[in-house]
C-alpha cells in the first residue's frame, strides 16, 4: 500500500495477523504490501522479530518523529535530522504501569527559540 492510509484518503484497510505454525509464538502482520514478523524472546518464542510491544513502542516514535517532520515542513523549518529515543521500563507491569520515556533530537539550521524544544516537550515549541 504506497504512501499508507492517509495517501489513500483516509479509506478504510485490513491489517491481517496470522499465526506462523513453524514456530510456537510467531506471527505475520500483513499491512498493504509490508509483512512484519513478531515473536517473542520468551515464554516459547524464538526471538526472530520484535514484540508487540516492541511495535507499540516504535509506532509512538515513530509518529512523534513523522509529528516533528510535519510540523516543521508547515512551519517552514529547515530541519534536516530527526531521532527519536524510547526508554521502556515495563518491570511494574503486571500492576498495570509501562512507563516510556522519549528523547527527540532535531538537527538542521534552528534558531535559538526551534532549539529549545526540549523545555517544552512538545513539537508547538518548534516555531518559525
Amino acid at each position: 500500500m504506497e504512501g499508507g492510509w492517509l495517501a489513500q484518503g483516509g479509506k478504510s484497510m485490513t491489517i491481517r495477523v496470522v499465526r506462523n505454525q513453524q514456530q510456537p509464538m510467531r506471527y505475520e502482520i500483513h499491512i498493504g504490501e509490508s509483512t512484519l514478523v513478531i515473536d517473542m524472546s520468551s515464554e516459547g518464542g524464538e526471538a526472530s522479530g520484535p514484540t508487540p510491544h516492541d511495535l507499540y513502542d516504535a509506532a509512538l516514535g515513530a509518529c512523534m518523529a513523522m509529528t516533528v517532520l510535519w510540523y516543521s515542513t508547515h512551519k517552514h523549518i529547515a530541519v534536516e535530522g530527526i531521532e527519536v529515543s524510547l526508554d521502556r521500563d515495563a518491570t511494574q507491569e503486571h500492576a498495570g504501569i509501562y512507563r516510556l520515556s522519549t528523547a527527540l533530537a532535531v538537527t538542521g539550521e534552528l534558531n535559538a527559540a526551534q532549539r529549545d524544544y526540549e523545555r517544552c516537550g512538545t513539537v508547538p515549541c518548534i516555531d518559525s
